[in-house]
């Protein structure tokens, strides 16, 4: 498992050039005793090097540099966790690289995204039938995902995105699949303005619209980044904002990843390659906008058989 240290520790107490780091997990248990073993392989401003570079360029000597370490040490697949989207999106020129097979996570992190939609809906008794869902960051591939399944259960879904031509070819997807009415919008705070329900899928979206520029008692969906404290977001008039992307172990655990996740509770695309290591399926599941439905829901249920449960959290009351 791959995964930027600056998620975990503040970057500040360590310098550019240091050395990846790497730390064992004991073990992480089923709901059957079933054991998982392996190694967090961490590197002090990784992802701060991909999100400043122009153009959004992978660090992928940094990636495949932790892939060798990874190989070096026996681990038979290796997950991307943490990561923007737009980092798993580019998995096979990871893939040609490196000579073991690499998971983004993505798989059970947008399967994380429906049921907290479910969940949050039925706790604030929004009818998902009568909604109107804005998807940021709709060009990634969580936001092609999350458009394309939860337009078959909306009555209108706008996506916003940069790339137009992405977002044509996705408004057809839907129009095949889905009634949903469907509009292409670049304007984020035009976007939000008459949403029920919005979901950002990549972390700059949230820094273009205001908490005015919000329907009061919206509700508010952030995977741009995993874990309750990091949602930056913090709306006004009643609006609620949710963290998905959480995955809560089984009980005979007792594991503290991350304390801002809470005992028990990891980023889904972590629990991805868990999961898949318990299962002994050494191979790429999660791998960007065309991963299928059927493999999100393989990935459900082979959660559900190993007792791990997508953790429903909200951010901001």
């Amino acid at each position: 498992m791959l995964w930027p240290l600056s998620r975990i520790v503040p970057g500040f107490l360590f310098k550019k050039t240091a050395p990846f780091r790497v730390f064992p997990l004991k073990g992480i248990k089923d709901a059957q005793g079933s054991l998982a073993q392996g190694y967090v392989i961490t590197k002090p401003y990784l992802e701060d090097r991909f999100l400043k570079e122009a153009h959004n360029i992978l660090p992928l000597d940094d990636i495949v540099a932790a892939a060798e370490i990874a190989h070096r040490l026996g681990v038979k697949i290796l997950g991307l966790g943490g990561f923007p989207a737009s980092v798993s999106e580019q998995l096979h020129k990871i893939s040609k690289k490196v000579a073991i097979p690499v998971t983004s996570g993505n798989a059970l992190f947008a399967w994380s995204i429906f049921e907290t939609i479910f969940q949050a809906c039925r706790e604030k008794k929004i009818d998902l039938a009568r909604t109107n869902l804005v998807v940021l960051g709709a060009a990634s591939s969580l936001g092609v995902l999350c458009s394309k399944k939860l337009s078959t259960l909306v009555s209108r879904v706008v996506v916003c995105d940069g790339d137009i031509a992405v977002l044509k070819a996705l408004k057809e997807k839907i129009a095949a699949i889905s009634s949903a009415a469907v509009t292409i919008e670049q304007d984020s705070r035009k976007a939000v303005k008459e949403a029920d329900i919005v979901i950002i899928c990549a972390a700059q979206e949230e820094r273009i619209f205001n908490a005015g520029d919000l329907r009061p008692g919206g509700l508010i969906c952030d995977v741009s980044w995993c874990g309750p404290a990091r949602s930056r977001l913090k709306p006004g008039h009643g609006c609620v904002v949710v963290n998905s992307g959480l995955v809560k172990l089984p009980k005979t655990n007792d594991f503290i990843f991350d304390a801002d996740f809470g005992k028990n509770v990891i980023c889904a695309s972590m629990a991805e390659v868990i999961l898949l290591a318990l299962e002994n399926k050494f191979l790429p599941f999660g791998s960007g906008s065309q991963t299928n439905f059927e493999k999100l829901e393989d990935i459900a249920d082979i959660a559900a058989r190993h007792g791990f449960e997508i953790w429903f959290s909200e951010a901001h009351p």
